[in-house]
Order: structure tokens, then sequence, then C-alpha cells
């Protein structure tokens, strides 16, 4: 929960009341939450981190290009 509010990625109200059920030590975090849960925030982080990317303009032939913000190629 902390990683998802520092980088500001919304988590559902069932995943925050499971989660902090673990923070308080009522239950053990189970492997099907973490998985769910990581599942989501890896995605999200990706999309955060192509939205803050500085736009390019090139200039060519054809004249000026505004190239859209894309995820690097593997």
């Amino acid at each position: 929960m902390r990683e998802a509010k520092r980088e500001r990625i919304p988590l559902g109200w069932p995943t925050k009341t499971s989660l902090c059920k673990v923070a308080k030590g009522e239950r053990p975090i189970g492997f099907p939450l973490w998985k769910a849960t990581s599942d989501y925030l890896a995605p999200k982080r990706n999309e955060l981190e192509v939205a803050q990317r500085p736009l390019r303009v090139e200039f060519g032939s054809g004249g000026p290009r505004v190239p859209w913000r894309r995820e690097p190629n593997p």
C-alpha cells in the first residue's frame, strides 16, 4: 500500500481492506493477494513513467513532427 500511495496509484477498497488487515497483523499476506497487487502496480508504474516523459519535437523535410510518447522497445 505504501508503494501505491507514494506513486499515487489508486487501489480498490477490497485490496486496501485486505492489505490493512495484513498490516495490522490480523492475517498473513497470501500469495494471490501479493501477486495480484504487484501485477496491478507494474503496468500502472509504466503508464505514469510514459506520461511524465517530455514531448519531443522533430524537424525534418516534411515539417515539424511531435511523436507520441511510447514505451521503449525492449
